[in-house]
């Protein structure tokens, strides 16, 4: 009887020893499956699987503006990076750790744009029209925007604006619009008017009109008593 009980006193002291060893292990290994997040100035969420031979995990570091959580089973990283109202760009890391190893997360996220700055603000195409680039210079990552697709278009951080020929004796004059978040700027598109030089887009001169001797009454001079320009044949335009 007193052998059975030592035989069963030794193999107590055996498992809780082996118990001891097994919950005081040290993690060999702590690995995430997303060593960084890109956040845009909205914010964004989602999930970081997490692995390690450890038993405890936690987490010991993250931004005010990241809210964080572990799953029941510590093994899924849950993180909600907030709207961005710093207009500045954040940057920090969420921070794991288990034992004595640690493994961080890099978080940074985008911020509202403060400026909006061209290499031209004004556009100036000929009468044949043609084609300008416009560069812009943005302090945020946040695509542009612009108000008249009809004239222009964007490319990255340039806006490419074209014309076609102007077949108007009026000059053409625009406000494009070129916003970024909730700033922007204007770019103004001018193209000349395509005037005849000899009748200055009058289509008629000073001149009294030799088919009704000025009186203006018939078609000849479309009733305005003046000749009509032999350049432009009354049209006004220089092509």
């Amino acid at each position: 009887m007193t052998t059975v009980l030592k035989k069963t006193k030794e193999w107590i002291m055996l498992s809780v020893f082996v118990c001891a060893i097994i919950s005081c292990q040290k993690a060999t290994f702590l690995k995430v499956d997303k060593s960084s997040v890109n956040a845009t100035v909205e914010g964004t969420s989602g999930d970081i699987n997490v692995s390690t031979d450890g038993k405890t995990i936690k987490v010991v570091h993250s931004p005010q503006w990241v809210k964080v959580s572990l799953d029941k089973e510590k093994s899924v990283l849950h993180y909600d990076v907030t709207l961005n109202t710093d207009r500045k760009l954040r940057k920090d890391s969420i921070v794991l750790e288990c034992s004595d190893l640690t493994c961080s997360v890099h978080v940074t996220q985008t911020f509202k744009a403060t400026y909006i700055k061209f290499d031209k603000d004004t556009v100036n195409l000929p009468i044949k029209g043609g084609t300008i680039e416009v560069n812009v210079e943005v302090d945020a990552s946040t695509p542009l925007r612009i108000d008249n697709h009809d004239i222009a278009k964007i490319d990255g951080r340039k806006i490419i604006i074209s014309l076609p020929a102007n077949r108007s004796t009026r000059s053409f004059e625009k406000t494009l619009k070129v916003s970024c978040d909730d700033i922007s700027a204007d770019i103004k598109v001018i193209q000349e008017a395509n005037v005849c030089r000899r009748c200055g887009g009058e289509g008629f001169l000073k001149e009294p009109c030799p088919e009704c001797g000025g009186v203006g009454i018939h078609m000849c001079c479309n009733y305005t008593g003046r000749k009509r320009c032999p350049i432009c044949h009354g049209s006004g335009l220089a092509n």
